[in-house]
């Protein structure tokens, strides 16, 4: 049933729009988001979504972001350019947004829906201490966020599963895909 689930598009997102058939809401800026969530919230009773998309997590992260350097502009009067500077510096700015997140992450599951995160990865060279030639260390698959801003979507996960698309080129021509799924360990 299609008509389950709804994808907001936080940010610049727009990969919804090579999907068929779902329902998906943009959410450019933070008050937007918010907006959407009070109207998913108050309005549980009349949709049938039972499971909400974040579509991406480093889109959301991002506006939380740009939300958190304007309250900074609107609380102390002066601008600031990173985040490491909001709020009085002192990781204050990580913070921020990291309540503001979990905030409205929690009224949607306070309200019933399941949640569903979708991120971006990428590939991290991992060395131990002191190994400094090319060759040392190992590839791993990681997501893109901070691991500070990682740990928000993480720590509620039930599941993190981490999707590779290996594509096999003749020619320029692709001959083949494969995709892999990796599970997080559950560390035993």
């Amino acid at each position: 049933r299609y008509d389950a689930g709804l994808i907001i598009a936080p940010g610049n997102e727009k990969g919804y729009l090579a999907l068929d058939s779902v329902y998906a809401i943009e959410a450019p800026d933070w008050s937007s988001f918010v907006e959407i969530v009070d109207d998913l919230v108050e309005n549980k009773s009349d949709n049938t979504f039972k499971l909400i998309a974040l579509d991406t997590i480093d889109e959301l992260i991002s506006i939380a972001i740009k939300k958190t350097l304007q309250v900074h502009f609107q609380r102390k009067g002066e601008k600031v350019d990173t985040i490491n500077q909001a709020m009085g510096g002192y990781s204050a700015g990580q913070v921020y947004v990291q309540d503001i997140v979990n905030n409205q992450l929690a009224r949607l599951e306070n309200a019933g829906y399941g949640l569903f995160f979708i991120g971006h990865c990428k590939l991290k060279t991992i060395k131990k201490q002191g190994d400094s030639s090319e060759e040392d260390g190992y590839q791993q698959l990681t997501g893109t966020l901070d691991g500070r801003f990682e740990s928000i979507f993480a720590d509620k996960a039930d599941i993190i599963c981490t999707i590779n698309v290996e594509r096999e080129v003749d020619n320029g021509h692709v001959t083949g895909t494969q995709r892999y799924l990796y599970f997080r360990s559950d560390g035993f």
